[in-house]
């Protein structure tokens, strides 16, 4: 087979994918545009047939058996919970005829081991004279998929006539998925939770307009709580604890359900999906890794059955929809008795917060080992060796042979004593059963894994074949079994985790499911084995959709071990933590820096979990290493602070909480409220204001004489009109008193949107303490939203800017603030060669919260060089401001407009003035 680039246009000349591009997206509508730069052919000659095969660089193609196979793009979206779902194409771009294709069937899928499909024409479908697939987008039913709905959207730019061998490419198209208020298919009913850190990952790597759905329905935060219920046999209690405390210490937290909690036995899985789904939607924090302890016949299983049966983990956390997608990451110990399960958490505790350092390179080693009875699975494992290399900075043992179906390199020894030596990842295609790999140039089973001497330098293994963790396997351990129990206390040997199926698997499904653990892993920060497996499973669906096989893999593979486990990608480097040793009882902020001992440098994103019997709160170091904790202690207490994440060698430490007798500290949030302007209830620019604070005495002993003054934190934008002292008199022991309130000025320069800073100073006959209180500084906030244009002197009018045309511009923008925006003006203006500006300024009114408003009675006139090109964005500044306010208010937006480009967005057809709108997005 070889290939050539085939351009659509001339400017584009080398391998380029499609752009996609989310013009617009709200709940009522998405809209997006894919614009094709060129597409690769493919010459293929099999079986005495020549064939040519199309490809956009998606790696998605139609998939019907004996149909001709064409790419395509897909994209999944989160949709409104409860709406309808329907298509409309907007806009198409040129379309290009090229003769004497003969495009490639699509083969039936097999199972790995069986021989390749052959490729087979319908006869039907070749001597057809339609236009296939005849549709430019579709869209599949929707899952639900924890906190979104999702629903995965094709778009084909590539059609073809078969009986005429004539391929049909399209440059652009630009579709509206609409929400309406038609039966809701597969709707999502559960209450809406924060979002979890570990799933916003997986969000962001799938959904494509999660940024927008993120910002409109969560303010843009993902600031759930790491939640890990774990389910055991009673008799497991005890030894498991140790291991549940350390992982609540590192950032997730645990609660641990034993069988006689809810009535479990080892062989009912209902009653522990049962608990799941309840503790998934009544739950405060929804868990997000569900961890199940015990092997075949200790934990119960389900069976379901395909064209194989098989154990289905996936069952216990399908919660919500009728679909196939987990709102849980989950993972199982596959231990018969507690002595296995402590050589397991033994290891993984080692691995987590004592890593074996004395040697480092096997952190940065990996190897990736395949069969060769298919081509596909060679050329998936240089891909996931070249995330690797590229991508993680890795060096990796490609032990498998260059060959296709025959000549090996290496044999058993090779690939064993990689093992022993540490490696960071092996990454296993090929077949397989439960006892291990069948690979032509070495046989790897059990016996072998049983034998290894790789000591605490513990392996990540994703081995992607059949059966390979069949954990109901008679005949004792399967293969992935023997990864995660090998060694003994005080021998630890073997893997940290372990990744594959419970049964037979397709190759091609295989492939695109571990190209998706090391895309996730390298490209997107995935670092547990949950994340990695499910973002495997869901880049196959984003190639495949909803088919068959696609529901058949996601419930084939399974976790075994801890899902949740964090692993490592880097050399691990010790750092320095200064944190205070001691705090008294009550309220504090506490100043935690973090930095690598060797180097001094400052530690970025590393993760900071503060716990105790009654606290558990994480957060993040920025830039400069240092991050601000409120904690909250009510008792004498001892507070474990541990650092982790990236290349953050654990550090644990404490804080001893202890009982002063004199502990005065601010209670609550204070009261802050305007006194004058528009008494909205919020601080504007040149508003006075009040802040009245609450102080509660944590001490042993009444204080005496409390007073209070108050200072600006921030002088450039706050004066304190009335400082105090303010008397808060005497305080008992436990008790709270309010003050009267402090007066302060925000003037009328002080940036909208941003925090002001006031410092409260209290002092009693014997001691002193200092408080920080922040306040938020709301306005209005101008943003620009479409354009719409009309020729001047042509009758030819078509609403858009061409070459040696005069315009008149009108922009609509929006009043996202907080308060009314007086009086607004514009003036646009631009440094580009082809523009020339007549008419600058433009006038909008008083815009409302939430208001629109467009130029209409005060355009702007913009003339196109006769020489600019078509297709050409043209870059313009609009500042807007507001006149006759309580405060000034400016802001300047960069906005980019087509020329020759016919985008509408504005898609019901022209406004009431007759003309078109575009999205500054839509080129």
């Amino acid at each position: 087979m070889y290939a050539q680039w085939v351009p659509l246009d001339k400017n584009t000349t080398s391998n380029t994918a499609p752009k996609v591009t989310v013009l617009s997206d709200d709940n009522s509508s998405t809209v997006i545009k894919i614009d094709i730069s060129g597409f690769d052919i493919n010459t293929l000659v099999t079986d005495g047939e020549t064939y040519q095969s199309i490809d956009l660089l998606t790696e998605i193609f139609t998939t019907k058996p004996g149909f001709p196979e064409l790419p395509h793009i897909a994209k999944v979206l989160a949709v409104p919970d409860r709406a309808s779902i329907s298509v409309e194409v907007i806009e198409t771009g040129d379309v290009q005829i090229f003769k004497d294709i003969h495009i490639q069937p699509a083969r039936t899928s097999w199972f790995e081991g069986k021989p390749e499909s052959p490729y087979e024409e319908n006869a039907g479908a070749y001597k057809s004279t339609d236009v296939y697939p005849g549709e430019y987008v579709s869209v599949e039913p929707p899952s639900v998929f924890r906190d979104f709905r999702i629903a995965r959207v094709s778009l084909f730019p590539v059609q073809y006539v078969p009986a005429k061998k004539e391929l049909q490419v399209v440059s652009s198209i630009t579709v509206r998925i609409n929400y309406g208020n038609g039966i809701a298919v597969n709707p999502k009913t559960a209450t809406k939770k924060a979002i979890a850190p570990s799933f916003g990952k997986l969000y962001r790597s799938f959904i494509f307009n999660y940024q927008s759905v993120l910002n409109r329905l969560y303010d843009g935060r993902e600031d759930g709580r790491e939640l890990m219920l774990c389910i055991m046999p009673d008799e497991f209690y005890d030894s498991f604890m140790p291991y549940a405390e350390w992982n609540r210490q590192t950032g997730t937290d645990v609660h641990v359900t034993i069988f006689s909690d809810i009535g479990a036995n080892a062989n009912n899985p209902n009653i522990i999906k049962d608990h799941i789904a309840d503790a998934y939607h009544n739950w405060e924090d929804p868990p997000t890794y569900v961890l199940i302890v015990g092997d075949n016949g200790i934990f119960p299983k389900k069976i379901v059955t395909y064209d194989y049966s098989f154990p289905n983990e996936d069952f216990f956390v399908e919660i919500d929809g009728d679909d196939y997608f987990p709102e849980m990451m989950i993972g199982r110990f596959t231990n018969q008795g507690d002595y296995r399960m402590q050589v397991m958490i033994n290891k993984y505790t080692m691995y987590e917060k004592t890593p074996y350092i004395e040697e480092v390179d096997w952190f940065k080693h990996s190897i990736c080992c395949s069969n060769n009875a298919y081509a596909s699975q060679v050329s998936t494992k240089r891909f996931t060796a070249e995330r690797m290399r590229e991508d993680g900075g890795f060096e990796v043992d490609t032990l498998m042979s260059d060959g296709w179906g025959s000549g090996c390199s290496m044999n058993t020894s090779d690939v064993v004593n990689a093992f022993n030596d540490g490696r960071g990842f092996l990454n296993y295609r090929g077949e397989g059963w439960s006892s291990g790999w069948w690979a032509q140039c070495y046989d790897i089973g059990t016996s072998t894994i049983n034998s290894l001497n790789n000591g605490q330098k513990f392996t990540f293994v994703t081995s992607i074949g059949c059966g390979v963790a069949m954990f109901d396997a008679s005949g004792g351990n399967c293969f992935g079994e023997a990864w995660i129990q090998l060694g003994s206390l005080s021998e630890p040997r073997g893997g940290c985790a372990f990744v594959g199926p419970t049964s037979n698997t397709h190759t091609t499904y295989n492939n695109k499911i571990d190209k998706g653990i090391y895309v996730g892993m390298f490209q997107e920060g995935m670092d547990t084995p949950g994340q990695a497996l499910l973002r495997g499973k869901l880049y196959m669906f984003n190639v495949f959709g909803n088919e068959y096989w696609v529901e058949y893999q996601y419930r084939v593979f399974c976790v075994l071990g801890d899902p949740s486990l964090h692993i490592w990608k880097d050399v691990p480097l010790e750092v320095t933590v200064d944190h205070p040793s001691t705090v008294a009882v009550g309220t504090h902020q506490l100043e935690i820096t973090v930095n690598h001992t060797n180097s001094g440098q400052a530690v970025d994103s590393a993760i900071v979990c503060i716990t105790s019997n009654d606290i558990f709160i994480t957060d993040h170091t920025d830039a400069t290493g240092n991050v601000t904790i409120e904690v909250s202690p009510e008792t004498t207490d001892t507070l474990w602070i541990t650092v982790r994440g990236g290349n953050v060698y654990p550090y644990q430490g404490y804080i001893e909480v202890l009982q002063e007798a004199e502990n005065i500290t601010t209670f609550g949030d204070p009261l802050i409220v305007d006194i004058d302007g528009n008494l909205d209830g919020l601080l504007n620019p040149n508003e006075n204001g009040n802040i009245t604070f609450t102080l509660k005495n944590w001490g042993l002993q009444t204080v005496n004489n409390i007073q209070a003054t108050l200072t600006s934190g921030s002088p450039d934008y706050v004066e304190i009109v009335t400082s105090g002292p303010i008397s808060f008199g005497n305080i008992a022991p436990g008790s709270t008193v309010e003050g009267d309130p402090f007066q302060f000025y925000v003037k009328p320069d002080c940036p909208i949107g941003g925090l002001i800073n006031l410092q409260l100073n209290v002092t009693s006959n014997n001691s002193s303490w200092d408080f920080n209180a922040y306040a938020m500084i709301y306005g209005c906030e101008l943003v620009y939203d479409k354009f719409l244009v009309k020729e001047i002197g042509t009758t030819n009018i078509n609403f858009r800017m061409d070459p040696g045309e005069t315009v008149e511009l009108y922009t609509s923008i929006m009043n996202t603030g907080h308060d009314v925006a007086p009086n607004v003006k514009g003036v646009l203006s631009t440094n580009d060669p082809y523009m020339v500006i007549e008419d600058a300024e433009g006038t909008y009114g008083t815009l409302e919260i939430d208001g629109l408003a467009i130029n209409e009675d005060d355009f702007y006139i913009v003339s196109i060089d006769a020489s600019c090109p078509t297709g050409y964005m043209a870059d313009f500044t609009l500042k807007l401001y507001t006149e006759e306010g309580n405060y000034p208010y400016e802001t300047t937006p960069t906005i980019s407009l087509p020329v020759s480009l016919p985008v509408p967005t504005d898609y019901t057809g022209p406004d009431g003035y007759g003309y078109f709108a575009y999205s500054s997005n839509d080129a």
